[in-house]
């Protein structure tokens, strides 16, 4: 089992790479809805205040925000509810085509400037 730390940091780099998609996107959206069934991640997206570790994480991620316009939008979902970032973290890419059948799923490649972050 992953030490909660590191839990966290897994789950907030999740949103940031989330929020970086948006630079690859043809039209870009007003406003993008994230859920998660953490509800320290929302937490520190909200309020945009993270410990000094997260912090370059965190510039990332609000960065794009404003540079491509973009109001984000954090919901929790308890873990019980949560089936689809259930059936993502576990790969289970069968299920997740079921349950959401348009669904893209790709390779996820960090954003370079928050890299320092995971070697701290």
């Amino acid at each position: 089992m992953l030490p909660m730390t590191l839990v966290f940091f897994f789950e907030a780099l999740a949103v940031c790479y989330t929020i970086h998609t948006i630079t690859n996107m043809d039209d870009t959206l007003a406003k993008l809805p994230i859920y998660t069934d953490n509800p320290n991640t929302m937490s520190m997206f909200n309020s945009l205040w993270a410990r000094p570790v997260y912090n370059s994480l965190l510039l990332s991620a609000v960065d794009i925000l404003i540079t491509y316009n973009v109001n984000l939008w954090m919901e929790h979902i308890p873990d019980q509810q949560n089936i689809i970032a259930d059936a993502l973290s576990w790969f289970h890419n069968k299920l997740m085509k079921d349950l959401v059948p348009l669904v893209q799923i790709f390779n996820c490649e960090p954003p370079q400037d928050i890299l320092e972050v995971a070697e701290t």
